[in-house]
């Protein structure tokens, strides 16, 4: 199968809430790149394509926190892939901070950037 794929997605932990049609929940991050992240919802979750969701990552060892607005691209059982909408300025400078110390190549994260901004 040919990976599609544009962004490299990296394996961060961080503690993240997502809100979904106003539930706030504790979901598990397994990965992020610039567009989206993958996230393991509680089993009690209702998480469907195309809903919005707001999510929160708390940065530990720091006061923080990267907000997005996001659609759901994919749900399958908990594992859910969402699409970033939005993002503010605050947010991006840490995810592109976090994306270049976690990668290993952090020139591909700046050409990658580069790429999101001229597609948007």
């Amino acid at each position: 199968m040919t990976e599609k794929r544009l962004f490299q997605r990296i394996k961060f932990a961080a503690e993240t809430e997502a809100e979904i049609n106003g539930t706030r929940y504790s979901v598990t991050l397994l990965d992020i790149s610039l567009k989206g992240a993958l996230l393991i919802f509680p089993d009690e979750a209702i998480v469907d394509k195309g809903m919005v969701c707001h999510l929160i990552l708390h940065l530990d060892l720091s006061d923080v926190t990267l907000s997005f607005t996001g659609m759901v691209a994919h749900s399958h059982d908990n594992l859910t892939g969402v699409k970033f909408i939005t993002i503010d300025i605050d947010s991006m400078t840490h995810l592109r901070n976090l994306l270049e110390l976690n990668s290993g190549d952090p020139d591909l994260v700046r050409s990658e950037l580069n790429a999101f901004i001229c597609a948007d």
